[in-house]
């Protein structure tokens, strides 16, 4: 049982080392591409919308003085 234990090939400390950041590197890369997918789905479905939100709208205000 020992011997298969030192035999693996994920067993030495720096293999361990090289797995966790192949792994964090993935998982990194999923959530930045999640992330993109997130913001181009909200910015083109704003673009997109057929009613406008009054929120984004910005208004210029002219204020004239009473004489």
């Amino acid at each position: 049982m020992r011997s298969m234990k030192e035999s693996s090939p994920f067993s030495s400390p720096q293999q361990h080392s090289k797995m966790r950041v192949t792994i964090t590197g993935m998982l990194q890369g999923i959530l930045c591409l999640l992330y993109e997918l997130l913001i181009y789905i909200d910015v083109y479905t704003d673009k997109l919308s057929p009613t406008t939100d009054i929120d984004n709208i910005l208004f210029t205000v002219i204020h004239s003085r009473g004489k």
